[in-house]
């Protein structure tokens, strides 16, 4: 059962939706047809009991879908399955066994079919799709040359011809644009995909992947529109002398040193702060509902604890500025005065928090 692999081998909403939504139509149209049956035309609709099968037998598929999503692989299987053989013994059925009403039998069996085309491409892989798709127009094909071989001289077969002609023909376009339908949605996909990635690169730190810097402004700038709603304070926070660990220890461990700080600063942040890498050694958190004294006390916490930290390289430490959005800031101003509350931790010694009056 490996090669049975959806496309893209994945089960998404799209696909559930729709087979589901296919199976629900396919039953009320069994619905349909079995009222119109018993209604006039019962001996001409369904003279071999498929509908009488059918219905209860989608009933429980959808019931069996709509309860267990994720059995959608096992209950799609099952539903193609059963439409092979459906309407191979119904295409028998129909040719070989006269028929009052051939032209109508014929039409609501090519719809079978055609839904039978469309199942492989929804849940199938393109090529096992295309060649599942072309064994089943052949293998109806051949059953109907065999029918127009033996009654050859029995039944008006040139109009008999031209309809199953179109038939066919029309079988064929749904299995072109089918297949062309999934190549373009694969690649359609992929370049959704590739976006999305694309995007994430652009807001997110590669090494740390946390938000960067465009991301925190980008934050920032809607902090400050709807600070009249929501107040907050930022954090601006330095590693003391990082250049000399990357000087004495090598990149790779500075690298690791930034890993470790940025998930020290994550663990004292709640769901709400924004945290992300400010540039260089520097990152930045934003508190929303918090007070000046507040983003203080945060930022002492985070001080203390990097101070006793077990880092590999010996101790590190960090510089803080901290800042609330006052009436009258805007994005400029309140940087400016996060970052002279950071210039004068430094002045006055480094490992310290200062806040911006």
């Amino acid at each position: 059962m490996e090669r049975f692999v959806f496309e893209d081998a994945s089960l998404d909403p799209w696909v559930y939706k729709f087979v589901l939504t296919t199976v629900l139509v396919a039953l009320l149209a069994n619905c349909i047809r079995l009222a119109l049956s018993l209604h006039s035309y019962r001996e001409v609709i369904f003279p071999d009991g498929g509908t009488l099968i059918a219905i209860p037998f989608l009933a429980s598929m959808s019931l069996l879908l709509w309860q267990k999503p994720q059995l959608l692989r096992r209950a799609v299987i099952i539903i193609f399955l059963s439409l092979i053989l459906r309407i191979t013994a119904n295409l028998i059925y129909d040719l070989f066994v006269p028929q009052p009403q051939f032209d109508l039998q014929l039409l609501w069996l090519s719809a079978l079919m055609l839904l039978t085309y469309i199942a492989p491409f929804v849940v199938f892989r393109r090529k096992v799709a295309c060649v599942l798709a072309l064994v089943m127009l052949g293998l109806w094909m051949v059953l109907t040359g065999l029918y127009m071989t033996i009654y050859w001289q029995t039944v008006p077969m040139r109009e008999t011809l031209v309809v199953l002609s179109q038939v066919y023909g029309i079988h064929c376009i749904v299995i072109i644009f089918m297949a062309l339908f999934v190549r373009l949605r694969r690649l359609y996909l992929r370049s959704q995909k590739s976006v999305s990635h694309m995007a994430m690169l652009a807001h997110t730190d590669v090494l740390l992947g946390t938000p960067n810097r465009r991301s925190i402004q980008v934050q920032l700038e809607k902090r400050v529109e709807n600070a009249a709603a929501r107040p907050f304070s930022i954090v601006l926070i330095d590693i003391d002398h990082f250049k000399e660990i990357n000087d004495r220890h090598g990149h790779n461990t500075g690298d690791e040193v930034l890993v470790e700080v940025a998930n020290l600063i994550s663990r004292y942040s709640r769901s709400v702060d924004d945290f992300g890498r400010w540039g260089g050694e520097e990152f930045v958190v934003i508190l929303p509902d918090c007070a000046a004294m507040d983003a203080y006390r945060f930022a002492e916490r985070i001080r203390a604890s990097m101070e006793t930290y077990a880092f590999r390289v010996g101790q590190v430490t960090a510089s803080f500025g901290v800042a609330e959005f006052q009436w009258g800031d805007n994005l400029n101003l309140l940087l400016k005065r996060v970052d002279d509350a950071l210039y004068k931790s430094k002045k006055l010694g480094r490992n310290r928090v200062e806040l911006t009056t």
